[in-house]
């Protein structure tokens, strides 16, 4: 039986909302030598429906070449989600980057200071998640926006030095102290 005269249907189309991105780190600044930081990295889906195959990738900051931090010796990387399949997450003791894909994700692992450029601090240095580089998935979804915190290395050797007196006349003498501080869990 053949239809006769026009025949209508609507469809409604709802538009997937935009994947977020976070990371923070646990303190701002690590220590050469000192102890460990947590790195946590959030992806968040506000969907209905999961996003296939999606990755995640995040390349720590550099000075002269070199990140100033890595993934900690003995870290404990890992990864959960409220929903769903808890992504692949395999963070590699030392690495310059950690990567996470699959499931959904909050990632946690250990960072370390790995450098401080030959400075005592490197000053604070945005460490982000490039969401168009680094962040994919199988519906092709963006996120609104990057992932970004800050992170400075420091080193764990601190100077100081304190005269005796604040004020001195021609040809008095005086007392100064130098304290050398080790912030640090190793002997320098």
């Amino acid at each position: 039986m053949n239809n006769v005269g026009a025949v209508n249907q609507s469809i409604n189309v709802r538009e997937l909302a935009r994947p977020v991105i976070n990371k923070t780190f646990g303190n701002n600044t690590v220590i050469l030598g000192g102890a460990p930081i947590t790195l946590t990295i959030t992806v968040t889906n506000p969907n209905p429906v999961a996003l296939p195959a999606f990755s995640i990738t995040d390349v720590f900051s550099q000075l002269g070449g070199q990140p100033i931090i890595r993934v900690a010796a003995a870290h404990t990387g890992t990864s959960s989600c409220t929903a769903g399949t808890p992504a692949t997450f395999n963070p590699v003791a030392g690495a310059s980057s950690v990567s996470a894909s699959g499931g959904t994700v909050a990632a946690t692992v250990a960072v370390v200071a790995n450098q401080t450029n030959a400075a005592y601090d490197t000053g604070l240095q945005a460490n982000t998640i490039d969401r168009t580089i680094q962040f994919s998935n199988g519906l092709g979804i963006v996120p609104a926006s990057n992932a970004e915190a800050d992170i400075r290395a420091r080193s764990p050797l601190a100077i100081g030095k304190l005269f005796a007196n604040a004020f001195l006349s021609n040809s008095q003498a005086d007392r100064f102290t130098i304290t050398l501080t080790n912030s640090g869990n190793s002997s320098l």
